[in-house]
Order: C-alpha cells, then structure tokens, then sequence
C-alpha cells in the first residue's frame, strides 16, 4: 500500500484517482502483497508482509478479515522483524492466532498448507546434530 502512496506513476494511483469520490465512503481501495492459489484443491493463501516499522492499515484489515470469512481462504499477515524472526499472524474470521517463529518454520507452514495433513519435514542433519546410529553402513 505505501508504494501507491509514495510512487507518483504507480498504476494503482491512476486507478484510484479514477475511482475517487464513488461509493458512499468515496472510491478507494487496498491491495495484498501475495496470493497462492491451489488449483487442485481450489484453496487460497492470501499474505500480507509488513517490515518492522509498517503497521497494517484499518483498510487492509478489514480486507484481509474479509478474505478470512470466506470458505477456502487462509490469510497470513507476516512481519519480518529486525532479528529476522516473523511475527505470524494467522487471520480466522474474528479470531486471530499470533506467534513469533523462525524462518525455517515459516517455509514449514507454507509447505503444510500446501500438502495439509503430511508430516513435518525433519530438520537437516547437521555435523553437530548428527548421531552414530544415522550412519547406515
């Protein structure tokens, strides 16, 4: 959303200078930074990725509620902190569940909500974690 505000030539602007002023709150409107789509399962993944300092604003909030109401959706709001942690926030209708987890974990639950029920893929073995029965001779 910045990015419309701050880039003159964005096409968006252009768009919402057309659409300003219809509809009884005046035209506007809001975009989300990703959408994965599962054409087998027809499910969609909808994001939104914030840095540290950007805050969600009240319209994309009320987007991304919106998407989280329908059936088939699941919507992430993502912040990427300044340890490189991400502030995962998963958006379920009026319920939200919040937890701060690494960047591993987040491809993770990626993969999971794209093959919903397997089991995690095991962390890689490392020299430090690698033990003498992994060794098959």
């Amino acid at each position: 959303m910045t990015r419309y505000r701050n880039d003159p030539n964005a096409i968006s602007n252009k768009i919402n200078t057309w659409l300003a002023g219809i509809g009884p709150r005046g035209g506007s409107f809001a975009d989300v930074d990703g959408v994965t789509h599962d054409k087998v399962t027809n499910r969609f993944l909808v994001q939104e990725f914030k840095w540290p300092h950007e805050k969600l604003n009240w319209g994309q909030a009320l987007l991304l509620l919106g998407f989280a109401l329908l059936p088939g959706v699941t919507v992430w709001a993502v912040r990427i902190m300044r340890d490189e942690t991400i502030m995962l926030c998963e958006i379920r209708g009026k319920a939200s569940a919040t937890k701060i987890i690494t960047v591993p974990e987040y491809q993770e639950k990626f993969r999971q909500w794209w093959y919903p029920g397997t089991p995690p893929k095991p962390a890689p073995t490392t020299p430090e974690t690698m033990t003498s029965d992994m060794l098959r001779w």
